[in-house]
C-alpha cells in the first residue's frame, strides 16, 4: 500500500469463459523518504576530514549555543555525505563482509582455536570498530 497507493480494479464480462478478466491499475505514489544520516568512525582518519569540519564549525548560525551547534551539524551533513560518497563509497558493503567473515572466522574457533584464526578475529574486530 506505501509504494502502490491507488490501486483500481476493472472487471470484464466473461462472456464464453466461466473467468472473468480482471485488470489492476496502479499508481506510483511518491514519498520523499530521508535517508538518516550515519557518521562512521572511519572519515576522522581522512587527511581532509579536519579541514571540512572547521570550514563548515567557523562559520555563523546567529544567536543560541544549542541552535548553533545544530545548525552545524545539519550544515556539515552534505559535506560529509561527499566525502563518503567520494572516498568511501562501498563502506557498508565492506562492514557487511566483515561481518560474513568475523561469523566465518568464530565457528571455526568454536571447532578449533588457533593463533592464527585468533589473530584473524582480532583484526576484524578492529575494523569492524572502525567502520561503526
Amino acid at each position: 500500500m506505501e509504494k502502490w497507493g491507488h490501486v483500481t480494479t476493472e472487471y470484464g464480462n466473461p462472456c464464453i469463459s466461466d473467468h472473468y478478466p480482471m485488470q489492476l491499475t496502479m499508481q506510483i505514489t511518491q514519498h520523499n523518504i530521508k535517508v538518516k544520516f550515519k557518521f562512521f568512525n572511519v572519515w576522522t582518519e581522512h587527511d581532509s576530514f579536519m579541514s571540512l569540519v572547521e570550514s563548515v564549525w567557523k562559520q555563523d548560525y546567529g544567536k543560541g549555543s544549542m541552535k548553533k551547534v545544530w545548525c552545524k551539524l545539519i550544515a556539515l551533513q552534505p559535506a560529509l555525505r561527499q566525502l563518503n560518497n567520494k572516498e568511501f563509497k562501498y563502506i557498508s558493503q565492506q562492514i557487511e563482509k566483515a561481518r560474513y567473515e568475523l561469523s566465518r572466522i568464530q565457528e571455526e574457533l568454536y571447532d578449533q582455536a588457533t593463533d592464527d584464526l585468533v589473530e584473524q578475529e582480532k583484526e576484524i574486530l578492529m575494523k569492524l570498530e572502525k567502520w561503526r
